[in-house]
């Protein structure tokens, strides 16, 4: 808890859905930030959306093992498909 913040607060409900800039976000959602934006995947499609991003950073990693093992970049999209 922020000690600048005591006394300016009030919680009123736990595990309540909240809709934050027009975006639903129910309890047990997954929310992931980073200086570039926020992405807020509900907990039905959690196991899908996890599965594809390993899927993507796989591919991108080996796009990256092929161009520094000296392979043209339009070549190693080719045969990766990502980059």
């Amino acid at each position: 808890m922020p000690y600048d913040s005591h006394g300016r607060y009030e919680i009123t409900s736990v595990r309540e859905p909240v809709i934050i800039d027009g975006v639903p976000i129910h309890p047990g959602a997954l929310v992931v930030a980073d200086v570039d934006g926020v992405v807020v995947v509900p907990a039905e499609l959690e196991s899908e959306v996890l599965r594809r991003v390993i899927k993507k950073v796989e591919g991108e990693s080996e796009f990256r093992r092929r161009v520094v093992a000296g392979m043209l970049p339009s070549r190693a999209f080719a045969e990766t498909g990502v980059l």
